[in-house]
């Protein structure tokens, strides 16, 4: 993977661009059906490669919240620890802030 490839080019901070999980030109459609909870499977699998490289690694993913939709990074620690879940709190154009809720 790629997290396990930085590792062992002494990488020490990995960060994937913007809605990196599900692709920045997503339907809304497809979002909602994509979104991810923070407890999910998905980010599960980027801790533990995050903690099996020993990298810190922030990935960003459009997060579900009950009803509401975040454009959110996740960011883990080395050890594969959830260190920060950031919500994007300026939203940028028409799209985003139609789509998504303005993070805190």
């Amino acid at each position: 993977t790629e997290v396990a490839a930085a590792g062992r080019e002494g990488v020490e901070v990995l960060l994937f661009p913007e809605m990196f999980l599900h692709g920045y030109d997503a339907t809304e459609e497809q979002l909602r059906e994509l979104a991810l909870t923070q407890d999910s499977p998905e980010l599960k699998q980027v801790a533990e490669a995050a903690a099996g490289a020993g990298v810190c690694v922030g990935v960003p993913y459009a997060e579900r919240d009950g009803e509401a939709l975040f454009n959110s990074m996740a960011v883990f620690d080395a050890t594969g620890e959830l260190v920060c879940n950031y919500r994007k709190v300026n939203l940028w154009g028409d799209w985003e802030q139609g789509l998504f809720q303005r993070g805190a």
